[in-house]
């Protein structure tokens, strides 16, 4: 019966590997060489099935993207990001390198790090 089970298992890994997508997650496992630790968050079952999912798919780099939707087939659509129109729309553009968003992610921080010292200021000279 362990044979079975173990046998199983690696046929299932191994078709995970030759998918496209996929194939992608366990090259990342291999080359970062990941422990067991870093499934714990997943085998707890503290987290809601939605989030687990989301988390998934996140690093499996399948988000509904312009890009994701193009290269799998589904729709007919021009990969460029909605939000700047300069770049493929995928995951690494829109949290690292879209001017729209980083824009407002640069404003945001300096207006907390503006906050931060007017508050100091105000602490220090006994005005709060």
């Amino acid at each position: 019966m362990w044979l079975i089970r173990k046998t199983a298992k690696a046929n299932r890994i191994e078709a995970l590997r030759r998918k496209g997508v996929h194939g992608q997650f366990w090259e990342v496992i291999e080359k970062e060489n990941a422990s067991n630790q870093s499934w714990l968050w997943a085998k707890d079952g503290k987290i809601d099935g939605s989030v687990e999912a989301t988390v998934m798919a996140i690093q499996d780099g399948v988000l509904w993207t312009r890009n994701y939707q193009k290269v799998i087939g589904i729709a007919d659509v021009v990969d460029k990001c909605r939000l700047c129109g300069e770049q493929k729309e995928n995951l690494g553009h829109l949290l690292a390198s879209c001017k729209v968003l980083l824009g407002a992610a640069i404003k945001e921080r300096r207006d907390d790090c503006a906050r931060a010292i007017y508050v100091k200021a105000c602490w220090e000279l006994g005005l709060l």
